[in-house]
């Protein structure tokens, strides 16, 4: 079984559809971003589900919600970003979604 999977049949993640938020239900890290026990290890859920849908996540890259709500595991809403840029585009105090377009124009 699949983490996604696991995961929807067991409750963490309500039925949705690609638009919706899928907000996590069980454990958090302290800054709130969803977690749980794999492999008697604490790991990051959108980490997890970005690897079993998209393979590796590169190094210096971490996984990001483009809704900006920490506790949102919906994979569509997933995206990879550099690690601790600065400057990353906000709207309303949210990180936005990933445009390179955009993106490149600010970083200018």
């Amino acid at each position: 079984m699949s983490p996604i999977d696991h995961a929807e049949t067991d409750g963490r993640m309500p039925d949705s559809t690609k638009d919706d938020c899928r907000l996590w239900r069980r454990g958090t890290t302290g800054g709130g971003y969803p977690a749980m026990k794999r492999g008697g290890r604490m790991v990051y859920v959108k980490r997890l589900l970005w690897e079993a849908l998209h393979g590796p996540i590169p190094e210096g890259m971490t996984v990001r919600s483009s809704c900006g709500i920490r506790r949102c595991v919906n994979p569509a809403h997933l995206y990879l970003e550099r690690r601790g840029r600065l400057g990353s585009p906000m709207i309303d105090g949210r990180f936005a979604r990933k445009d390179a377009v955009a993106t490149d124009q600010l970083e200018s």
